[in-house]
C-alpha cells in the first residue's frame, strides 16, 4: 500500500477493509483447526486404547508394518462411526482424518528413518480406503446391514414364531444377503 499514490490509497481503503476481513476469514485458520481436531481425534482414541499407559503415540520403536496396523485399526473406528461428531463419515473426510494420524506417527523423521506407516509393504489402510471408495461408488446403494445387526436380529427372531413376520423377513435379509439381487 505504501508505493501507491497517497490519493489512490485512500479511495481504496473502503475496500481495503472488505479484502482485509476476507483475507483473514479464508487464509486457512479454519482448516488449520478442524485439522488439529483431527490430529487430537487421534490423540484421544489411541491414550483410550492404551488406557492411561505412557506409550507414545507415534510408535517410534514398533515396525512400520505395526504402525500400519495400528493405523488401520483407527480406520475401521472412524469408518463404524467414531469420529469427532460420532458420525459416520465419507471417503474424502476418512483421508483428512488418516492425513492428520499420519502427520503425528511421521513427526520423529528428523532421525533419518522413514516413520510413515502408509510406507508399509502391506498398507492395510489402502485397502480399507479402497474397499471404502468401492462401497460409495455403488449407485443407490443404502446402508449395510452389519454383522451385528443380523446377530441382533437372529436372537430377536429366536423369541418370536418362526412363521411369524420377522422370521420371515429375517429369512429374506440373510437369503438377499448371500446371493444378491437376481433379475
Amino acid at each position: 500500500m505504501q508505493a501507491l499514490p497517497t490519493k489512490l490509497a485512500a479511495a481504496l481503503a473502503p475496500y481495503g477493509s472488505d479484502l482485509a476481513a476476507e483475507v483473514d476469514r479464508s487464509n486457512g485458520r479454519k482448516q488449520q483447526g478442524t485439522d488439529r481436531s483431527r490430529a487430537d481425534h487421534y490423540l484421544r482414541w489411541f491414550h483410550h486404547l492404551v488406557d492411561g499407559e505412557d506409550i507414545d503415540p507415534r510408535l517410534p520403536d514398533a515396525p512400520v508394518q505395526a504402525r500400519n496396523y495400528v493405523l488401520a485399526c483407527y480406520t475401521v473406528a472412524l469408518i463404524r462411526g467414531e469420529t469427532i461428531k460420532g458420525l459416520r463419515i465419507k471417503l474424502a473426510t476418512l483421508n483428512k482424518y488418516v492425513t492428520a494420524a499420519v502427520k503425528i506417527m511421521s513427526a520423529c523423521q528428523v532421525l533419518g528413518c522413514d516413520m510413515n506407516p502408509r510406507n508399509s509393504p502391506i498398507d492395510y489402510v489402502t485397502i480399507l480406503l479402497d474397499a471404502v471408495h468401492k462401497y460409495e461408488g455403488v449407485k443407490r446403494r443404502r446402508e449395510m446391514i452389519y454383522d451385528d445387526m443380523f446377530h441382533d436380529m437372529l436372537a430377536h427372531a429366536r423369541l418370536r414364531d418362526p412363521d411369524g413376520r420377522e422370521a420371515a423377513i429375517l429369512d429374506w435379509l440373510i437369503l438377499s444377503r448371500y446371493t444378491g439381487f437376481r433379475a
